[in-house]
């Protein structure tokens, strides 16, 4: 360093920009990370997730590979397919059977009519009314109805697809007027699929947001084709009209589209996609809603694409879209997930969800051996620590081309007790290994006679409510991008993670 250093604190915000697996190591913004495990990136902060807890055991002894909600009315139920078989998983405790002897347990659903439809591309469909589980009425002909591996509403009829190897893969089925299953009529697709793609999935779309003319109803081919159709009555032609045949990259899992408001969202190769862009005929990576993660998304979708597990859903809090990744069958899980509000993506690491599902407004995965586990609660992962990592963006702080000796980091925490957390700099774009749990932070505990008298502030007290820490700690390292990497474990408490101040001295420049 040159003589006539002089020292400087830079404060910068924590990685609300959220998860960034697009952008050059140099190009991205100071508020963005190039990990960001575990951490939930909102506003003016990151939060460590939630935890999950047993919530239901006994589906079988194995994977719980769908978790499914029931709702009619204002009653909602979890159903839970495990060991070839069917539960009610609404209660915690026991999951109670509801019918047995079944060939797979990957089911897709959809509620019509007070009633849930089951289908899973082996066994007959199967209805759940709420109480009990029932073969569908259901027949077509040329129709085996085993065959059925997907479906869906739509004005009033149920549409329903066939299995990639089933009789008639592109070709869709719907019902009367009203009417779950009854005797369908095949509606075939061989005059716009070309290639001899099959029905992947399928998914109402609007255009406003809400219901009415202008909903349309898409199907997913697997190389890619969409075809969307709009109307009332697939059998009369003046109620029944093509909007068009448009390309995308092909698209994963059965259970990969989901609706956001009037959007549909599809998990393709390359990228999650909106519909609105593929009917646009935008379909390049900076056209899906993940370009900002594009980077691991791509290397996802080419590395698991025949891995069961892929799953697009929405969370129950209205604002976040959860994103299943199957890095390996029955073992390793990743949750993408996505702030709806912020545009900020993260990635979550130790939920064992196999399938996800929203019940009672609260959000459920299945897991191995039998258990459901409910998730965004609690403090820990089924009484393990929960482990934040972040790896947020180089800076220069504020002075490009000059070399900084890094001399202590403060990062500023909001906790509810004790957390174990390790911090340190990273230099010129090279990552550092820190060692584990390296310090420990723990909010100031006032005295009771030291608290205000104001209800404000020793209610907060009593009902252990986030305090905020700011502590220094010492650091090192001499460069022109400066990095840091912050981590933190905890079985039992809360964190909120709101800026970090660097202090370091300048030298001269490169």
């Amino acid at each position: 360093m040159a003589n006539g250093q002089s020292s400087a604190l830079l404060t910068i915000p924590s990685p609300i920009g959220g998860w960034n697996a697009r952008d050059s190591l140099d190009a991205m913004e100071p508020t963005d990370a190039v990990v960001l495990d575990n951490w939930v990136p909102e506003a003016s902060k990151v939060s460590l997730r939630k935890g999950f807890a047993s919530h239901a055991t006994g589906v079988g002894s194995g994977d719980v590979e769908t978790v499914i909600e029931f709702h009619s009315g204002g009653t909602s139920k979890l159903i839970a397919a495990g060991g070839g078989a069917l539960y009610d998983a609404t209660a915690e405790g026991a999951a109670s059977s509801l019918t047995t002897g079944l060939s797979n347990d990957r089911w897709q659903g959809f509620n019509f009519g007070g009633k849930l439809a089951l289908m899973n591309g082996a066994d007959a469909p199967k209805t759940f009314d709420g109480s009990s589980v029932a073969g569908m009425t259901v027949s077509g002909t040329g129709l085996t109805t085993s065959h059925l591996i997907g479906g869906g509403a739509y004005k009033a009829r149920t549409f329903f697809f066939e299995k990639s190897d089933g009789t008639n893969p592109r070709a869709f089925w719907y019902s009367s007027v009203n009417t779950l299953g009854g005797t369908l009529t095949k509606f075939a697709l061989d005059t716009v699929v070309q290639t001899g793609g099959h029905i992947v999935a399928m998914e109402a779309w609007s255009r406003d947001g809400g219901a009415g003319p202008d909903d349309f109803l898409a199907f997913f081919m697997s190389d890619g084709t969409v075809i969307i159709y709009t109307g009332t009555n697939p059998g009369a032609a003046d109620s029944w009209s093509l909007v068009g045949v448009y390309r995308m990259p092909a698209p994963i899992g059965v259970r990969g589209a989901v609706k956001l408001g009037g959007e549909a969202i599809i998990i393709a190769r390359g990228g999650f996609f909106p519909l609105t862009a593929v009917a646009a005929g935008r379909t390049g990576a900076a056209d899906a809603i993940s370009d900002k993660i594009r980077g691991a998304v791509e290397e996802a979708t080419a590395a698991y694409p025949g891995n069961f597990g892929w799953q697009a859903h929405r969370g129950p809090d209205g604002k976040t879209l959860f994103f299943n990744v199957p890095v390996t069958e029955g073992v390793t899980y990743h949750q993408y997930v996505l702030n709806t509000i912020t545009g900020a993506w993260a990635r979550f690491t130790g939920i064992p969800a196999r399938s996800l599902a929203t019940a009672g407004n609260e959000l459920f995965a299945g897991g191995g051996s039998g258990i459901i586990y409910k998730l965004n609660t609690g403090k820990s992962d089924a009484g393990a620590a929960r482990e934040g990592i972040a790896r947020q963006a180089f800076t220069h702080l504020g002075q490009r081309g000059i070399n900084k000796q890094i001399t202590g980091l403060k990062p500023t925490v909001s906790a509810t007790a004790g957390v174990s957390i390790s911090i340190g700099a990273e230099i010129d774009f090279r990552e550092t290994i820190l060692p584990d749990a390296l310090y420990t932070i723990t909010p100031d505990d006032d005295s009771w006679e030291d608290i205000d008298v104001l209800w404000e502030a020793w209610s907060g007290e009593w009902n252990g409510d986030f305090a905020a820490v700011s502590n220094w700690y010492s650091a090192q390292g001499i460069g022109d991008a400066i990095g840091l990497k912050f981590s933190c474990t905890t079985s039992g408490e809360d964190i909120d993670w709101l800026a970090t101040t660097f202090a370091f001295q300048l030298g001269g420049a490169i």
